[in-house]
């Protein structure tokens, strides 16, 4: 069995965190860019040069990049805490090993 190493982690979980912090507004934009698009397409293939639809696709796109974001940022979060939460229930169980071991009680 491998050896627990807390320090790995607690990286891996800082990573995750910060990927969360920053998915969002990625998601966000990149949703916003595709709908601009699209709404580009649309109203060329109309034959017309209408910006409002640029503007609406742009938004209709970026709230659910904003939506989906969001989930994918909770999801990372949990991941994160899930991990600092398997560091503390090993240095918890390691201390009551080793205090049985010693002949003391926790």
């Amino acid at each position: 069995m491998a050896a627990h190493e807390p320090k790995i982690h607690q990286d891996l979980a800082d990573v995750l965190l910060l990927r969360a912090k920053r998915i969002v507004p990625v998601f966000t934009a990149m949703a916003a860019v595709v709908g601009a698009g699209v709404g580009v397409a649309i109203s060329r293939s109309a034959g017309k040069g209408e910006t409002i639809s640029v503007i609406l696709w742009a938004f209709i796109m970026g709230v659910f990049g904003f939506v989906a974001g969001k989930e994918r940022a909770f999801s990372l979060q949990l991941k994160a805490r899930e991990l600092l939460c398997m560091n503390k229930i090993e240095e918890n169980t390691r201390a009551a090993v080793q205090s049985k071991a010693a002949g003391t009680s926790v």
